[in-house]
C-alpha cells in the first residue's frame, strides 16, 4: 500500500504513507514524512526515520533502529545494534559488555546476567539521565534486577553500624590492655613484696641460728655431720624423694665445688661461710669455758624451746613458699598463655607483637604493625594504618580498613541489623527487598513501554488497513461524471472500512475523496488529477 508523493512500498503487505517513505518488506511500514523501513516487520514513523533490519522500530524524528530487533523511540535516538532499546531524545546504545564477576574486598563472587546480548540506553556520553521512580530490584546470586538508590543507601547504612560496632569493639580492646598493665603493676608490686618479706625472714633465722651456735658446741659437730654425708651423684635416695646422698648411698664422701654463699635459710654455704662460722665458734669457746655449767643449763632451756620455734619457723617458711608459688605459678601462666577470672587463654605459641605506633596485638603470634592498628586472635595481622584485623588468620593490609578474614579464607558477618543511615552495612533481607522492588518498578516500566508498542503497532496496522480499504474504492469511468463506492481492508487481523467518490470535473481535470473507518480511528483523504 502507498499513500502520498513519491512513497515506495515494496514487499506482501507493505506499507508507505506520507511523503516521501519507503517500506520494504513484508508488512514494513512508513509512515510520515522521508521515513524508511527496510526489513520483515520493521516500521518507521515519524520524520525521516529509518528502521533497518526485521522488526525494527524507529519512532520520532531522524531515529534510527539500525539492526533487527532495534527500538529507537525520539529525537534523534540511535538503536546501533540488534535487539538495542534507545529511550528518549538523543539516546545512543553501544555494544553489550559481558561481567561475570565483581570484586569486593579482596573476594570474586560471581554475577548472574554475565552474558548480555543486547542494552538499554537512555541517554549518551555527556548526555546522560536520571531514571526515576526505580522500584527496589531483588537481591539474590541469580538477580538481574536493577536496584535503587534506597537500597544502596541502606547497605551503606548497614556498613556504618558495622563500623561502630568495630569502633565500640576497638575501645573495649584497649580498656582491656589498661587493665592488663594495671594487672601486671599489681604482681610486680607483690612479687616485691614478697621478695622483702623473704629477706626479712631469712636474716631473723640466720640470727636464731648464729645464737644457737655460739651457745652450744653441737651446732659444729652437726655442721662437720652434713659435710661428710656428700655423695658424687646426685639422685634422691627413694621414691619419697625426701633426702639426696651424693654420690649415692654408701659411697665415699665426694667435694662439691663452686658453690655460691647461702642467703636463705635452706639454701647450701660454702667453704668460706663454714670458715668464717668455725672462727665465732672457738671464739665463742674461749669466751664459755669459764661457765660451761650455766651454759649447760642454758642449754637444757633452749634444748626445750627448739622443737616449738623449729615448727613455728618451718611453718612460716612454707606458708611463704606457697604464697610464693602461687605467685610465680600465676605469672608464668600469663606469660605463656594463661588465664584471669575475667580473661581466657589457652595457647603455648608465642607471643603477640604491637610494633605500630598505638598499636594493639591480642591472641598468640597477633601482629599489629601499622599506625593505630589494631590485631585480635591468634596469627591476625593489622600491617596497615588504622587498620583492624579480627579472628584468627585474619589481614588488615589496607588502611582504614576492618578484615575479618583472609583470601581464601572469607568469613561470614552474621547478625547484621537492618541498616538506617548511609554508610550501615545492610542484611540480606535489605537487599532482598531492594531487589524485589527494583524488580516490579522494571516490570511495570517494560510493561507499559510494551503497552506503547502494542498501541503503536495496534494504530500502524488499522491504518494500513483502513488505507487499504479507501484503495479498493473504484474510480469512476472514462465516460461517467460521479462515482461512490465503499471499501474493505484487513491487515493483521485488524479490519477497516472506507466510503468516498470521485468526480469528473473536465475531461482533464478529476477529484476524489474518501474516509476509513477502524477500531482505532479514522482516516482521510483527497486528491486531484489534470490528465492531458
Amino acid at each position: 500500500v502507498s499513500v502520498g508523493v513519491a512513497n515506495t512500498a515494496s514487499g506482501n503487505g507493505a506499507v508507505a504513507i506520507g511523503d516521501p517513505n519507503v517500506a520494504t518488506g513484508t508488512g514494513a511500514v512508513a509512515v510520515g514524512a522521508n521515513n524508511t523501513a527496510n526489513g520483515q516487520g520493521a516500521v518507521a514513523s515519524g520524520n525521516a526515520n529509518s528502521a533497518i533490519g526485521q522488526g525494527a522500530v524507529a519512532l520520532g524524528n531522524t531515529s534510527t533502529a539500525a539492526a533487527a530487533g532495534a527500538v529507537a523511540l525520539g529525537n534523534s535516538a540511535m538503536a546501533n545494534n540488534a535487539n538495542d532499546v534507545a529511550l528518549g531524545s538523543g539516546s545512543v546504545t553501544a555494544a553489550a559488555n559481558p561481567t561475570s564477576s565483581v570484586t569486593v574486598g579482596g573476594q570474586t563472587y560471581n554475577v548472574a546476567g554475565a552474558n548480555p546480548t543486547s542494552v538499554v540506553s537512555v541517554g549518551a556520553p555527556g548526555a546522560e539521565r536520571q531514571i526515576t521512580n526505580v522500584a527496589a530490584g531483588r537481591v539474590s546470586a541469580t538477580s538481574t534486577d536493577a536496584i535503587n538508590g534506597s537500597q544502596l543507601y541502606a547497605t551503606n547504612s548497614a556498613v556504618n553500624s558495622l563500623s561502630t560496632t568495630v569502633g565500640t569493639t576497638t575501645s573495649q580492646v584497649a580498656s582491656l590492655s589498661t587493665g592488663l598493665s594495671t594487672t601486671d603493676s599489681n604482681v610486680a608490686s607483690l612479687s616485691t613484696s614478697a621478695s622483702t618479706t623473704a629477706s626479712s625472714l631469712s636474716t631473723g633465722l640466720s640470727s636464731v641460728t648464729s645464737n644457737i651456735a655460739t651457745l652450744s658446741t653441737s651446732t659444729s659437730t652437726s655442721i662437720a655431720a652434713l659435710s661428710t654425708g656428700v655423695a658424687n651423684s646426685v639422685q634422691y635416695d627413694d621414691p619419697s624423694h625426701t633426702t639426696i646422698t651424693l654420690g649415692g648411698v654408701g659411697s665415699a664422701p665426694v667435694r662439691l665445688t663452686n658453690v655460691a654463699a647461702g642467703t636463705n635459710p635452706l639454701d647450701a654455704v660454702n667453704y668460706s661461710q663454714l670458715s668464717s662460722l668455725s672462727t665465732t665458734v672457738a671464739t665463742g669457746i674461749s669466751s664459755l669455758s669459764t661457765t660451761v655449767g650455766s651454759i649447760s643449763t642454758v642449754t637444757s632451756s633452749i634444748n626445750g624451746v627448739m622443737p616449738s620455734l623449729s615448727t613455728s619457723t618451718s611453718t612460716a617458711i612454707s606458708s611463704l613458699q606457697n604464697e610464693v608459688n602461687s605467685l610465680n605459678n600465676g605469672i608464668a601462666a600469663q606469660g605463656s598463655g594463661g588465664s584471669g577470672k575475667y580473661v581466657q587463654v589457652n595457647s603455648t605459641q608465642p607471643g603477640a607483637s604491637a610494633t605500630g605506633s598505638n598499636a594493639i596485638a591480642v591472641g598468640p603470634t597477633a601482629t599489629a604493625s601499622g599506625d593505630n592498628s589494631v590485631a585480635v586472635g591468634p596469627n591476625a595481622t593489622a600491617s596497615a594504618s588504622n587498620s583492624a584485623a579480627i579472628g584468627a588468620g585474619s589481614v588488615a593490609d589496607r588502611a582504614n580498613t576492618v578484615s575479618v578474614g583472609a583470601p581464601g579464607q572469607e568469613r561470614q558477618i552474621t547478625n547484621v541489623a537492618p541498616g538506617t543511615q548511609g554508610t550501615d552495612a545492610v542484611n540480606v533481607d535489605q537487599l532482598n527487598a531492594s531487589q524485589a522492588a527494583a524488580n516490579a518498578y522494571t516490570d511495570k516500566q517494560v510493561g507499559a513501554l510494551q503497552q506503547g508498542i502494542n498501541d503503536t503497532a495496534r494504530n500502524a496496522y488499522s491504518g494500513v488497513a483502513a488505507a487499504t480499504a479507501l484503495t479498493m474504492i473504484p474510480d469512476v469511468d472514462k465516460d461517467k461524471v460521479l462515482s461512490v463506492g465503499i471499501g474493505a481492508g484487513s491487515y493483521h487481523g485488524y479490519q477497516a472500512y472506507a466510503i468516498g467518490g470521485t468526480a469528473r470535473i473536465t475531461q482533464n481535470l478529476k477529484m476524489r475523496a474518501g474516509i476509513g473507518i477502524s477500531s482505532s480511528g479514522n482516516t482521510y483523504g483527497i486528491g486531484a488529477a489534470y490528465q492531458w
